[in-house]
């Protein structure tokens, strides 16, 4: 009996044990990469300073946020220095569009004027290298160095860390601007997704990659119709477009409304790829 007694506890604590650490379905993570559009450079105004409330967070990535701990999504998302962009915007149309009891959680990891072979651990440290041989990229690795010198790696150990708690669902990129002419861009990203889905042991057919299109300021459709061959690369690939998502003076990034649009453009392709349950109908 004593015996009988001591097995059933045994089995109870290992019940629990598993229970503890199985991931919860309903908290549902996205990996954000990219250049300075996906770190954002639209201001940060007094409607958005306070978040969104504890159902859409961010794990930190650099140290002024606590690498890897998890915290309301208070922009900025990504570093010191980023502002406003479409993660922003993505994880609060997910709200709307997700039942109430999910949570809605991102891992932005973004360096402004970036190549995406920064992402890729096969060619970062030639990149890296290039880059210091230009004049006046202090601002460069000042963001680099908040990612502890290697962007990919901190990406990866803050998704591993997130997978205790949560499933990754899709990454989201806005990049390209530095690659605008790389016929390869296109192969290099397959080579970055696939690298994601094997540190993290995903299944590419449950995690779509979406990017979006860069400005549209009469100089990007060379680069648009690049990025547009992605899911010729990739299965699991779907492009949102940019068309109406306005502009800074400087042209290439989005002001906070074009980072809305977009923002909800990626929650929507998102939602059409995951065939996730939606709270609400989209309008």
């Amino acid at each position: 009996m004593k015996q009988l007694f001591s097995t059933i506890i045994l089995l109870l604590a290992m019940h629990s044990m598993a229970y503890a650490q199985h991931p919860c379905n309903n908290f549902h993570i996205y990996l954000c990469i990219g250049q300075s559009n996906m770190a954002g450079q639209a201001s940060i105004t007094d409607e958005y300073k306070n978040g969104a409330g504890p159902r859409f967070l961010k794990m930190g990535t650099v140290p002024a946020d606590g690498v890897g701990k998890w915290s309301e999504a208070i922009p900025p998302l990504s570093h010191v220095g980023a502002k406003m962009g479409p993660a922003d915007f993505f994880g609060r149309e997910m709200l709307k569009l997700l039942p109430p009891t999910d949570t809605v959680a991102v891992i932005v990891v973004a360096v402004e004027g970036c190549s995406i072979r920064l992402f890729n651990e096969d060619t970062q440290k030639e990149y890296i290298d290039e880059v210091r041989k230009r004049k006046n990229r202090e601002w460069f690795f000042n963001f680099l160095s908040q990612y502890g010198g290697d962007p990919y790696q901190c990406l990866i150990d803050c998704a591993q860390k997130a997978q205790q708690r949560g499933v990754i669902e899709g990454i989201l990129l806005h990049q390209g601007e530095a690659d605008a002419y790389d016929e390869q861009w296109n192969k290099r990203v397959k080579d970055v997704y696939n690298h994601i889905i094997s540190d993290l042991h995903l299944n590419p057919h449950e995690v779509p990659i979406i990017a979006g299109e860069i400005a549209r300021n009469g100089e990007e459709r060379i680069r648009n119709g690049i990025i547009h061959r992605l899911p010729l690369w990739i299965d699991n690939a779907a492009v949102v477009s940019s068309r109406g998502c306005t502009l800074l003076p400087d042209n290439i990034h989005f002001t906070l409304k074009g980072y809305e649009k977009l923002g909800k453009r990626y929650a929507r392709q998102m939602l059409k790829m995951k065939r996730l349950p939606q709270g609400h109908k989209e309008h």
